[in-house]
């Protein structure tokens, strides 16, 4: 596969990334330490990954002459399934020095009104760690895979992006040749292929949610390590990846809640009792 020497890695666009998750849920990944990739059927809202069907199905009907939206969602739907139950995702917020004052420093209101009574908190990770750690995990399985760290493409704000266009163009080429003559096409363009594929289900996403400015891991096995083990066990529902909270956590802010101040104190007490150099912050946005 060609590399664009022109685009920028992650973690230029992006250097911290935005994890948002529940107060005590916070506690659990810094103290163990550990990051779960959810298999995408097990995710909130399983859909997102079916809304790049809605991206890719056009570019299928420029290639394939004559045939029907339903002809070509079938064909998209034969790929999905090769996938397996394999997929699974990591969802981030992305941090840069574009966002809003306040956004940047205190998290986005539209994620904090979703934890609702229970309060939020988001861990705020450097990126290329993250992404290091997910490659050491990842050589650890020992089984074939794929890794895609990248940024959600939103319709109509991003999408011009130039990798991205070529991943579609790509991919419809090599489906066009794929699907009538499965066993002839070359292992190098069958893995182009699968690859431009996990990016594009990945990347994928609704205008709607373009304020998150999302970036993703996703990690796709040839074989699930159960499925090795025991062909009749599904897949694990989470993949953990460990980091280190001292080297990879940068802040945490905590969201608005009538305890902010409690759960403020709590943890410093915490990160002094273990000599975490973590910064510690109160968003400043009220919760209404």
């Amino acid at each position: 596969m060609k590399i664009n020497l022109d685009k920028k890695e992650i973690w230029d666009i992006y250097p911290e990334v935005y994890h948002y998750t529940k107060f005590s849920t916070a506690l659990l990944i810094i103290n163990s330490g550990i990051l779960r990739a959810t298999r995408f059927d097990l995710l909130n809202d399983n859909q997102e990954i079916n809304y790049s069907k809605e991206i890719i199905v056009p570019k299928l009907l420029e290639r394939f002459k004559g045939a029907t939206t339903e002809d070509a969602r079938h064909d998209l739907d034969i790929f999905y399934k090769a996938m397996g139950n394999d997929l699974y995702i990591i969802s981030f917020c992305g941090k840069d020095s574009k966002l809003d004052h306040t956004h940047h420093d205190n998290g986005l209101l539209s994620m904090w009104r979703s934890y609702g009574t229970d309060g939020g908190c988001a861990i705020t990770f450097k990126t290329k760690n993250i992404y290091d750690q997910t490659i050491k995990y990842r050589h650890s399985i020992e089984i074939s895979s794929a890794l895609v760290m990248d940024e959600a493409i939103y319709e109509g704000h991003n999408d011009s992006d130039s990798e991205y266009r070529n991943r579609l163009d790509r991919f419809a080429n090599n489906a066009l040749d794929l699907l009538p003559n499965p066993k002839d096409i070359e292992p190098q363009r069958r893995r182009e292929l699968y690859e431009d594929f996990l990016c594009l289900m990945i990347c994928s996403k609704h205008p709607a949610f373009f304020e998150e400015r999302e970036v993703r891991i996703g990690l796709c096995f040839n074989k699930g390590i159960q499925e090795i083990k025991n062909p009749s066990t599904p897949p694990p529902d989470r993949h953990e990846i460990p980091f280190s909270p001292a080297q990879d956590i940068s802040r945490i802010i905590i969201g608005p809640h009538s305890d902010q101040k409690q759960r403020f104190d709590f943890l410093k007490s915490y990160f002094d009792k273990y000599d975490l150099n973590i910064d510690i912050t109160m968003s400043e946005i009220p919760l209404r």
